[in-house]
Formats: C-alpha cells, sequence, structure tokens
C-alpha cells in the first residue's frame, strides 16, 4: 500500500502540481484520500492528450466508466486489479462518496474529446462546472468532518471555485491547445472579436485574442472572487484546500492581466518555490 500511495503522490504531484500543493495542509488520512481523488482526475484529464483519434479516447473513458460501475455495484470484499481502483474504491466506500460525480466528470471528458471549441460562454462554463466542479464537490465530501453536514453556501463555494480554477486552467492550456490545432475560446467570442483561428494556431497574440482573453479572465475572475467569499463568511477551516486553490487561481489571472491578457505567454507560469511559499503563507493566515 506505502508503494502504491507513493506512485499516487508521483503522479498527482507530475501532472496536476497546484492542486496537489492544496491538500498538504490536511490530515494523513484525508490526504491519502485526496490524492486518490486527484490521481483519478488526472488520469481522465490526460486522456485527451494521449490520444490523437476521439474514438480511442472514448474506449479509455469508457474503461473508467466500467471501472465505477464495478466499485458501486461489485460485492465490497471484491478487489480491483488495477491499483488506482483499488485505491479508489476504499476511498469511495470509507467516505460514502456520490456516484453521479464520477459519472459526471467522465461525461464531460467525453464531450471534450470530440469537441474542438465551445459554442458560447455558457457551454465553456458548463464544460469547466462538470470537469472540475464535481471534482471539488468530491474534494468537499471527503473534507467536510464525520457527523456534519454540508451546506448550500459551501455547495456553492465549491461551485464557483471549481468551475473558475477550471476557466483559469483553460487559460493557461492556450498554447498547448493551439499545437493541436485546439482553442478555448468560445465560437461566440471568435465572432463577436472577429478572431482568425489561424492566428490562434501559430500562438499570435492579436489585439482580437487579448480581448477575447481579457472578456474570460474577468469569467474566471468572477467565479474565483465569489467562491472566496462564501467561503470565508463560512469560515470552515476543514475546506482549506479549496481556498487554497482559489487564492492560487487568482495569481494566475493576475498574472494573465499582468503580461497583457496574452494567454500564449510564457511568463504566465511561475516557479513550484514561488507557489509552495505564497500557498503556505495563505494556509498559516487563513488557520490562525
Amino acid at each position: 500500500m506505502n508503494n502504491l500511495l507513493s506512485y499516487l503522490v508521483k503522479q498527482v504531484s507530475d501532472h496536476d502540481r497546484d492542486r496537489f500543493l492544496c491538500v498538504l495542509f490536511t490530515r494523513k488520512e484525508i490526504r491519502e484520500a485526496l490524492i486518490t481523488l486527484l490521481a483519478f482526475n488526472s488520469e481522465i484529464a490526460k486522456v485527451s492528450e494521449m490520444v490523437r483519434e476521439p474514438a480511442l479516447g472514448n474506449i479509455r473513458l469508457q474503461w473508467w466508466r466500467d471501472c465505477i460501475e464495478m466499485i458501486y455495484s461489485s460485492p465490497p470484499d471484491k478487489e480491483p486489479e488495477y491499483p488506482l481502483v483499488y485505491n479508489l474504491k476504499d476511498v469511495i466506500q470509507r467516505f460514502n462518496l456520490s456516484r453521479q460525480l464520477f459519472d459526471q466528470i467522465i461525461d464531460a471528458r467525453f464531450i471534450g474529446i470530440s469537441a474542438d471549441c465551445h459554442q458560447d460562454e455558457s457551454a465553456l462554463r458548463s464544460y469547466a462546472h462538470a470537469t472540475s466542479a464535481n471534482l471539488c464537490f468530491l474534494i468537499m465530501e471527503v473534507l467536510c468532518p464525520r457527523g456534519f453536514y454540508i451546506s448550500h453556501d459551501d455547495l456553492k463555494a465549491a461551485e464557483y471555485i471549481g468551475t473558475g480554477w477550471a476557466l483559469t486552467g483553460l487559460l493557461r492550456s492556450s498554447s498547448f491547445q493551439a499545437l493541436n490545432n485546439r482553442t478555448q475560446i468560445p465560437e461566440t467570442l471568435i465572432k463577436k472579436y472577429k478572431i482568425n483561428k489561424n492566428d490562434i494556431f501559430v500562438r499570435k497574440a492579436t489585439p482580437e485574442i487579448l480581448l477575447a482573453t481579457s472578456f474570460q479572465v474577468d469569467l474566471a475572475r468572477s467565479e474565483i472572487k465569489s467562491g472566496i467569499q462564501l467561503l470565508d463568511e463560512s469560515a470552515q477551516k476543514c475546506y482549506l484546500p479549496l481556498l487554497l486553490q482559489a487564492r492560487l487561481a487568482e495569481l494566475f489571472l493576475d498574472r494573465l492581466e499582468n503580461f497583457d491578457f496574452n494567454p500564449f505567454s510564457e511568463k504566465i507560469e511561475f516557479g513550484y518555490i514561488v507557489r509552495q511559499l505564497k500557498i503556505t503563507l495563505t494556509a498559516v493566515r487563513a488557520l490562525f
């Protein structure tokens, strides 16, 4: 089990470093459960990066759908063969996690593989909600102390933070998306700002693209701000990892703004040591 956990820690640290840093400020048993959830999400998210043909990605996602079905329907003593699924089953049973959240995450990834561009801002937000807010709901179910319930405001905070985090992440992935002839700028914004898609694919930061990015930054910032406000009012220290995630998203949005909303700028990203220091300072201030 220790070898498995070490493997999952490395996987999450390599592929979801930011959220990994955020969950370090939790008790050991909670932290191990959260790392398992992040490892599952990482496996699902990287499917689109690993395959060129949507059909192949759909096969992999269907495999995960079958795994979730097996976890929830098989006898409790039946042990999955795949190590991550084994750990995931244990976490699901210990924390009584909601199945529909897993199903909705996988469903959204099906859409993400086949769609080159979202039709409008509503579709973009729906995708961000399904992939990231649902993960935040699962994280909140793990973080919620036994004997307590998750309030409506806390759920809304998780929704806002998860959606804002995903919108921020999509902006950060602009260069990667462009290299694969894809974009996360919705069709409505492409038409509104008269963007030439070829400029996106060659990563040319035209004034039109900068305007569209500025609009998307405002969308993400609004979500993050709403989530932070609700968590601050709730004053639930157990949900600290979500607050840290929100604060980290703010930093990336600030950097996008500081570099003139150029989504292709390498300067948007900053060192992991700096991120860790900022997260630690935020955690200390929130806990005391």
